[in-house]
């Protein structure tokens, strides 16, 4: 896992305490999606309530 999504982990967990994959996905890798320079972090929080994290200038994947 490159530093992009490494980082973006990382403050997902410490604004929303224990994560998880949305109901479509397996595991947290599969929850990143890029578009344009932004790096899109999409995740559970521990209600079920979908988040999303966005990292701008990150590169392509």
């Amino acid at each position: 896992m490159d530093s992009n999504k490494a980082e973006l982990l990382k403050k997902a967990v410490s604004l929303h305490g224990k994560i998880e994959p949305t109901r479509t996905r397996n595991s947290l890798e599969e929850c990143f999606t890029t578009e344009d320079s932004k790096l899109i972090l999409w995740f559970n929080d521990e209600t079920g309530t979908t988040k999303v994290l966005v990292k701008e200038d990150a590169p392509q994947i």
